[in-house]
This record gives C-alpha cells, structure tokens and sequence, in this order.
C-alpha cells in the first residue's frame, strides 16, 4: 500500500520510467488522501486509482465509492482500475459491471479499466457498454497459452 515517500516509487517517478503506471488501491491505502500525497511525488497523470472489490463490496480503510472517486477527479489523475478481486482468475466475468457504471457517471473524463472474470467477447462488450475504456484480461490469456502449447510469454 502507499507508505510514503520511499526510493522505489521515487525511482519509479522519474523519467526513465515514463510509461510506468503507479496505483494507489484502496484496499491497501489507509485514508483517501492517499491520492493527493501520491500526487506530490509522481506526476497525476501517472497515478491510477485502483477500487479494489470483494464480491461487490469495496475494500477501503475509509470513506467510500463516491469520496475515493471524487478525490481521483479532483487530483486529475490517470484513471480509475476496478476489480473484484473475488472473480479474478474464475472465468465468471461480469462482477465489476455495476461499478463501472456508478464510476462513469462520478468520472465521466477518466479513463476507466475493469477486470475479473473476462472471459468471453460477452464480457468484454458488456464492460465497454457499462463506460470502461480498456479491459484487463489474464486468465483467458494464459488459458489460450495452455490450449496453443506455449509455456510462458517470454518463451520463443
């Protein structure tokens, strides 16, 4: 979770690491103003706030949804990642669907991301639908690697 100032988010930051992306996920960030100190050691642009669920329930130290999101649009930061981590790796897509459409509506400028349980081109179309700009897809990634006989990504 986000600690504080520390060498690795520091060398993180810098530009060597541009197209690096840090997120400040409320299921390990203490308070909400979390966001904002983040802001003041990495550009906003480059901070995403992840909403980290549990079969729906957002995890968070404090405040909720709606004051976690607000605080993202008010810093101006990169986007928003939302995951239920329950449905993460289970093939059953459609968890975050809800959420995303609350978080586009509080959000409407910020990219939104969404994964868990995207399994199907079904999935995939009914998160655009709900106002997620870009899926994450891993689980049916490596199912396809297994199916094809490739053992790892950096294999050639």
């Amino acid at each position: 979770g986000w600690t504080g100032e520390n060498g690795f988010v520091c060398t993180l930051a810098a530009d060597d690491y541009a197209n690096t992306r840090l997120i400040v996920s409320t299921e390990s960030a203490r308070k909400i103003d979390s966001i904002s100190r983040a802001c003041r050691v990495i550009s906003p642009k480059r901070l995403l706030l992840g909403l980290d669920y549990r079969n729906g329930h957002l995890l968070c130290h404090s405040g909720n949804e709606h004051e976690w999101v607000a605080s993202a649009v008010q810093e101006c930061i990169g986007g928003l990642v939302i995951l239920d981590l329950a449905a993460v790796g289970t093939g059953v897509g459609g968890s975050t669907l809800s959420a995303c459409r609350r978080t586009r509506v509080l959000a409407p400028e910020l990219p939104i991301y969404s994964g868990g349980g995207v399994c199907h081109a079904a999935d995939a179309t009914k998160l655009l639908g709900a106002g997620c700009n870009q899926l994450l897809v891993a689980t049916a990634l490596h199912q396809l690697m297994d199916r094809s006989g490739v053992d790892d990504l950096g294999d050639e």
